[in-house]
């Protein structure tokens, strides 16, 4: 039988902008890895949440590897689907 606990629903916001993240409206969020080092860019907050074990995964938004960097600055992997053309 399968736990009810296994079950549940997570929602939350994280939002950062700018590679360094000085434009953040709600603050930095801090890299999981070293204080000393930024999280990423404009969805480093997902990335954060990730890496430091709040969730299991993240959405985000990725133009411009904005998606992918902040993955990386957390030690994530960071995907980016194509189109399929």
């Amino acid at each position: 039988m399968r736990s009810m606990r296994a079950a549940r629903t997570a929602c939350g916001f994280t939002s950062s902008r700018g590679t360094d993240c000085r434009r953040a409206p709600y603050g930095v969020a801090g890299n999981p890895l070293h204080e000393d080092y930024i999280p990423g860019g404009s969805s480093s907050g997902s990335a954060v949440a990730v890496a430091a074990g709040l969730a299991s995964f993240a959405l985000g938004t990725d133009t411009a590897g904005s998606g992918r960097v902040p993955a990386g600055f957390n030690n994530i992997v960071g995907l980016k689907p194509s189109g399929g053309w």
